[in-house]
């Protein structure tokens, strides 16, 4: 086992290599010129000047993203596939520079990342077109990771070249040019400014040039006159009831929701989540109770996701009846008793997952883990003040499914990282 972790190690460009033939082959599969791709590759014939200017006034912030699609629409489709396939490859790399900032288990946790990515569900990205889904979704994730594990390069005092700073903030531009992407960046940079006062007295000058984008960006999507038509417009189309929603409605509406869907999804990352708590426990202190506090969670959120599957059964019905009021458009919300299951389903699963985290691992790395899954949670939980929450699918899921790995392979790595920070 030894000499294969050894051998994987020494050749991670392999698994580099593995990845982007694998991320070639599905792009090369799948039927292009559909969905939302059409609108976009017509209207492109009105100039790039002139679309943007009309999107601005009638209907988005994301005039970075919107560009870059327009000119990759208008061009040859392998180059799209060659640049998307290399994305989630900086998906990977990114991934395993925030995890083994100390490059200790690299290699196996570089091929289980690897994993990861090969098992998220590739479909999710065609959904309202290939070059629309994986270019508002997939880029900013991959250019956000690799922009957010600058945080990481600099914790670990590793040196920075200036071709490589100019990078992080090309590379953060077009992440935050996308609203969820944005607010992670503006959260997590502020921590990190913080984490620097405290600790070291001074903040690195490129920190504060990302964040201070960060928050220009945030101000142009909360100003966009584009933005607010749009809402109105998905307001008439979608869900009518969302003009009398207050702001607590909308609040509530973005967690039931994102607690619902991620909860009847096959959401394999969740399982993947308990292993590695049953894990830390094999590794550190084997208390009984804590397995099976974690073994009786596992059986619980299992059953909570197949319940759709097998709802004509009585019991599989009451249990999916609880959720999945909160998955499509519901025209009231109030504080009922399934509001209150949901939220203490989700409140328990919390508690066990940082108790056994804080007994096995210690407090630096559950208050670390702890900030990745709230995140996670608020990535998706935003989306509670859109009216289009339920039209953009899974899709709105990317960054807390990735944030949730981070999260669990950091717990993996918990010495390691234990000794960085």
């Amino acid at each position: 086992m030894k000499k294969v972790t050894e051998c994987i190690k020494n050749h991670i460009w392999v698994i580099y290599l593995i990845l982007f033939v694998f991320m070639v082959v599905r792009h090369a599969s799948v039927k292009l010129g559909v969905a939302d791709d059409i609108w976009f590759l017509e209207q492109s014939k009105m100039g790039l000047i002139n679309y943007t200017q009309m999107r601005i006034q009638t209907w988005t912030s994301r005039n970075i993203i919107e560009l870059v699609m327009l000119v990759l629409l208008n061009i040859n489709k392998w180059v799209w596939i060659i640049l998307d396939s290399g994305m989630f490859v900086l998906v990977l790399h990114s991934l395993r520079r925030i995890i083994c900032p100390t490059k200790e288990n690299d290699g196996i946790i570089t091929f289980f990342l690897m994993l990861v990515i090969m098992l998220y569900p590739f479909g999710t990205f065609g959904v309202a077109g290939w070059y629309a889904t994986t270019l508002n979704y997939v880029w900013p994730l991959a250019l956000g990771l690799y922009g957010l594990s600058y945080i990481i390069q600099i914790i670990s005092n590793e040196k920075i070249s200036i071709a490589q700073q100019i990078s992080y903030v090309v590379a953060s531009l077009y992440a935050i040019n996308q609203e969820q992407m944005c607010a992670l960046f503006v959260g997590f940079y502020a921590l990190f400014m913080i984490y620097s006062l405290v600790k070291h007295k001074k903040v690195p000058i490129l920190a504060y040039i990302i964040l201070v984008l960060s928050f220009i960006m945030l101000g142009y999507h909360a100003l966009c006159p584009g933005n607010e038509l749009r809402k109105v417009a998905e307001m008439s189309a979608y869900y009518p009831a969302f003009y009398g929603f207050k702001l607590m409605d909308k609040l509530l509406l973005g967690v039931l929701s994102t607690i619902a869907i991620g909860s009847l999804q096959p959401a394999y990352i969740i399982f993947v989540w308990n292993i590695m708590l049953i894990y830390i426990i094999y590794k550190n202190i084997k208390n009984k109770g804590q397995y099976l506090l974690v073994g009786l969670m596992t059986f619980v959120t299992f059953v909570v996701s197949v319940s759709d599957r097998y709802c004509n059964h009585r019991g599989f019905y009451q249990i999916f009846n609880v959720f999945n009021d909160y998955t499509k458009v519901i025209e009231h919300i109030s504080l009922n008793m399934n509001v209150c299951l949901i939220i203490l389903y989700f409140i328990c699963i919390l508690l066990i997952s940082f108790y056994v985290i804080k007994t096995n691992l210690g407090n630096k790395t559950m208050f670390l883990s702890f900030i990745i899954i709230c995140a996670a949670f608020c990535s998706r939980v935003v989306l509670g003040f859109s009216p289009s929450i339920f039209v953009s699918g899974t899709r709105t899921f990317v960054n807390s499914y990735f944030l949730i790995v981070i999260a669990t392979f950091l717990c993996v790595n918990s010495r390691k990282l234990e000794s960085v920070l």
